[in-house]
């Protein structure tokens, strides 16, 4: 399980805001957002837009 250490500051990092552990899980609400959604799946998509990102930069 994430500490509430790392998701506090992965929330401050990525725009993500009151942080909550419910069920054994970490959820947030994320930027320009109002529903909570849980913070693994933002980190796995947040991870998978990166790496698009960065692939579409070194082709540019």
């Amino acid at each position: 399980m994430l500490s509430r250490e790392f998701v506090e500051n992965w929330c401050q990092k990525n725009g993500y805001t009151d942080p909550e552990l419910i069920n054994h899980e970490w959820w947030a609400i994320p930027p320009e957002g109002f529903i909570p959604i849980p913070i693994l799946q933002a980190k796995k998509s947040l991870s998978k837009a990166q790496k698009i990102r960065l692939i579409v930069d070194n082709i540019w």
